[in-house]
């Protein structure tokens, strides 16, 4: 697993602003499984999981359709085909890889 992960600054924007965690959600399970190059941690995709279903109501945010509360107060997992993916999360990704994230040596 990666050392570089960005796990600190998912959760400080997070605590700056709750709707970054539906973001941080679907740039993690992106990263995981579309790119197989993950940048948080389990245990931070875990923690934005619960979160997100402890502050459903409060949560405003255009994406959160595609997530579902039940589901992630149950499971972390989420997981959709590439092109469900918003386009401004694959860029979101790619950019903090490319900022924050060191090249993997082959």
């Amino acid at each position: 697993m990666p050392s570089n992960l960005l796990d600190d600054l998912c959760k400080r924007k997070v605590e700056r602003d709750i709707n970054a965690a539906v973001t941080w959600m679907l740039m993690g399970s992106y990263g995981y499984y579309r790119c197989d190059n993950p940048i948080l941690t389990d245990g931070t995709y875990d923690w934005l999981a619960k979160f997100i279903a402890k502050h459903w109501d409060e949560i405003d945010h255009p994406y959160k359709a595609l997530m579902d509360k039940e589901s992630l107060e149950i499971t972390s997992s989420l997981e959709f085909s590439e092109d469900a993916y918003p386009s401004a999360i694959r860029d979101n990704y790619a950019a903090l890889v490319a900022r924050h994230l060191k090249p993997m040596s082959a």
